[in-house]
């Protein structure tokens, strides 16, 4: 009988590209794939499709509309219903607590994915410790933190690249117009987007022809389009919305390179696939969590947090430089298609499910609450430690 494997995930950014791609691994793979997500509303027809799509490799679980209050007890009852071998929650401090309420009662093995090297995932990671039994890091920047934070489970800490598809077409060298692409969340919490707007502002100096496009949807999309009418850049910065990989590859393989300006990143899945299709990627360091693929002089350029200048300073030698162009693209397709395989990531990543069904369920502390604030969370880990109540 297949291994039954629950995954969560809301229905918008990296996050859930990272689940849709599992699913269909896991399930070529003869997992029993379950997702658990939030139904959307009755017209929103392309997330319908996008339910519709997956439903082909999984069953789907549709939550209520998300609200950190209820979503415990929705996590609960439908982990109840599915009675999973194996949890990935992905995120939401919610969503570990419903977690840790099923684990109370049925053994269950979970295995968390750090996608942000962010303390935001460190903390839920340190308070919900009690019931993961793997972790899985896409960069090397989250594998040396965590083993700093877990240093008596660092076999537990996985090193697993995300998968990555490669574009059909592949992206061709500037002309006359040198056209940048960033394709994510449109918010300014960790992705910084009102940094695009300065960078085409600082692009406008040189007198050369840049176009942005943005292609994603998020919180900040209204005022981003303020800002962009702020800053007069209408006719150099078009928003394309949400699209689905189809769509988005034409786009990719017609721009010349991709820019990010997020603060922190876990892997960003669409940085590389922007590689992946050929693109120079030119980009803050993140803290070192994308320099799996964005090798700095190689295949784009990693600045300091911020340095708007240097972002465009390497935009512009590109432009003005046809072998250097030629050259990182070149560096960056080869690279992401021979590191980043969807297929390989796909059959690890079972096999990192597999191996967490032969350890012992991780129970959740009979009188422990499944939210407690950090102080006491720490306070009570110390406590439990000390009295050897679990390690």
């Amino acid at each position: 009988m297949p291994k039954k494997v629950a995954i969560y995930s809301g229905m918008t950014g990296g996050v859930f590209i990272y689940t849709c791609r599992l699913i269909r691994e896991l399930s070529r793979s003869g997992y029993d794939v379950h997702f658990i997500t939030h139904g959307p509303m009755p017209e929103a027809d392309k997330e319908n499709e996008l339910i519709a799509r997956i439903s082909q490799s999984a069953t789907v679980h549709a939550l209520p509309a998300y609200d950190s209050v209820s979503h415990v007890a929705n996590m609960y009852k439908v982990l109840s219903v599915i009675k999973p071998d194996v949890i990935l929650p992905n995120y939401r401090k919610s969503t570990y607590a419903g977690c840790a309420l099923y684990a109370k009662e049925v053994p269950v093995r979970i295995v968390a994915v750090c996608h942000n090297n962010h303390e935001s995932y460190y903390n839920i990671f340190i308070e919900y410790e009690h019931i993961i039994s793997r972790f899985i890091c896409p960069s090397n920047a989250a594998v040396g933190y965590l083993k700093q934070i877990f240093s008596e489970r660092k076999k537990d800490i996985v090193h697993l690249r995300h998968g990555v598809p490669i574009t059909e077409e592949m992206a061709q060298p500037p002309v006359d117009e040198f056209r940048l692409i960033y394709h994510g969340r449109v918010v300014e919490e960790q992705k910084n987007i009102s940094h695009l707007i300065e960078l085409m502002a600082e692009l406008r100096k040189t007198g050369r022809k840049f176009r942005l496009l943005i292609a994603g949807t998020g919180p900040d999309s209204k005022s981003l389009a303020e800002l962009v009418k702020e800053h007069e850049l209408n006719d150099s910065i078009e928003f394309l919305g949400f699209l689905e990989w189809g769509e988005l590859q034409g786009h990719l393989a017609s721009s010349h390179a991709a820019v990010l300006t997020s603060s922190y990143e876990g892997f960003c899945l669409s940085l590389a696939e922007a590689l992946g299709a050929g693109l120079p990627g030119v980009a803050y360091e993140c803290e070192g969590a994308i320099n799996g693929f964005l090798k700095h002089g190689e295949t784009g350029f990693a600045v300091k947090y911020g340095d708007v200048r240097a972002l465009a300073d390497g935009l512009q030698a590109l432009f003005d430089d046809a072998e250097l162009w030629r050259s990182m693209s070149m560096h960056a397709r080869k690279l992401v298609s021979e590191k980043f395989s969807l297929v390989l990531w796909g059959a690890d990543t079972a096999r990192v499910l597999e191996a967490s069904l032969e350890d012992h369920p991780r129970a959740w502390p009979t009188l422990k609450p499944v939210i407690c604030n950090s102080l006491l969370t720490r306070a009570w880990n110390r406590t439990g430690r000390m009295a050897g109540l679990f390690f």
